[in-house]
């Protein structure tokens, strides 16, 4: 292990959505380039499980509560021994990178009195309000890396030092997805046909698709409220919404008032995200709070055109009108006439998919973990 980090990757949530694939991108990563990978875990969430099948190894805790000392002294104890056993390695090789909130509070508690790097990934817009927060789990981090500008920003303006903040933007692998064997539009064919025929939607329909948590700040309600624009103007359009959330109820109950639920299927949490909005003609972000945008990148990389909102750092991706297309947040009627409008132009969505498929090259992993060992290094 000299000359190379042991990283234990800490995080809390029990659904493996967008921050764990991050997570996992960045890990496979920095495992190509030698550097051990142990992924912490909750025992039989949806990280422990891929984790598993990518061959990382895991160390499970129970996260009983943010500042839990009991998952905290499993973590030093986990820690200690890794150290004993880094044959030859330096102790400052062994990293603690925090990709919640919750985790960066038992990663300060397992830190303490170890010679060891702590990281913490900050991946929502919204302000830190917890004084405990700031001068505990971000301020004393040797580094706080925010997935944007936008995210950097609120870091600054709720109290974290602008010096202990970097910014590591989402990342897309530019391989290893599971259509590098056959090719993307064969792929998208595919997924686009089982899609259809799993939901029964008509072969010669359009499919607009949204991927989000059903909760306020992902903003559900300004997409259901696109609906009616659409389908006046696009009759034959279906809509998917997939996810899960406290706002679910009310998506039901808004689609039926708008007498739009017969066009719109709520498929809940999907196992393969990759696979679902490849099927998509389009994918629509309608978000007001967004820290950064993966599954922009991920829809980029499946050759599918985005509109999404203007919103926290999805206008670092997306270049209006150049690779995809931009709405003001809270707007249904300005989001629905951009749907509009590429459904209308066939050329317009190729174009789009054809510029975002090549923008997904910047924010590459392979970029992402170069800048992430620089500043396990200390730079």
């Amino acid at each position: 292990m000299n000359g190379h980090y042991a990283i234990f990757h800490i995080d809390d949530e029990r659904a493996l959505k967008g921050g764990e694939r991050q997570l996992l991108y960045l890990a496979f990563q920095l495992r190509t380039l030698g550097h051990w990978n142990c992924i912490v875990c909750r025992s039989g969430s949806g990280l422990d499980a891929a984790a598993r099948a990518a061959g990382f190894d895991r160390l499970h805790l129970p996260f009983l509560l943010e500042w839990d000392p009991v998952s905290a002294f499993l973590l030093r104890s986990q820690v200690r021994k890794t150290a004993r056993a880094a044959d030859g390695a330096k102790p400052e090789h062994i990293v603690l990178h925090s990709h919640t909130a919750h985790a960066a509070g038992i990663a300060f508690l397992a830190a303490r009195g170890l010679n060891c790097r702590r990281i913490v990934h900050r991946r929502e817009d919204f302000p830190l309000s917890n004084t405990l927060s700031i001068n505990a789990k971000y301020s004393t981090a040797q580094k706080v890396i925010a997935v944007s500008d936008a995210v950097r920003a609120i870091l600054h303006s709720s109290g974290v030092p602008p010096e202990k903040t970097a910014v590591v933007r989402d990342c897309v692998p530019l391989t290893g997805f599971p259509w590098d064997n056959k090719g993307l539009a064969e792929f998208r064919k595919t997924a686009r046909a089982r899609l259809f025929a799993d939901l029964s939607i008509p072969e010669d329909s359009f499919c607009i698709g949204a991927v989000t948590a059903l909760e306020s700040h992902k903003d559900p309600l300004s997409f259901i409220r696109s609906m009616p624009e659409v389908l006046l103007e696009v009759p034959w359009t279906h809509f998917v919404l997939s996810g899960s959330g406290p706002l679910q109820d009310e998506v039901k109950r808004l689609a039926r008032d708008l007498k739009i639920a017969h066009r719109l299927r709520l498929i809940g949490s999907h196992a393969d995200p990759l696979a679902l909005v490849a099927a998509f003609d389009m994918l629509t972000v309608s978000t007001w709070g967004e820290g950064m945008g993966g599954l922009v990148l991920e829809a980029m990389a499946a050759g599918t055109p985005v509109v999404a909102s203007r919103a926290g750092g999805l206008p670092e991706i997306i270049e209006d009108g150049a690779n995809g297309v931009l709405v003001n947040p809270r707007s249904p009627l300005e989001l629905a006439k951009s749907q509009v409008k590429l459904l209308k132009d066939a050329a317009l969505r190729v174009r789009l998919a054809a510029a975002g498929f090549e923008r997904r090259k910047v924010f590459s992993s392979e970029n992402a973990a170069a800048r992430v060992l620089e500043i396990y290094a200390g730079n």
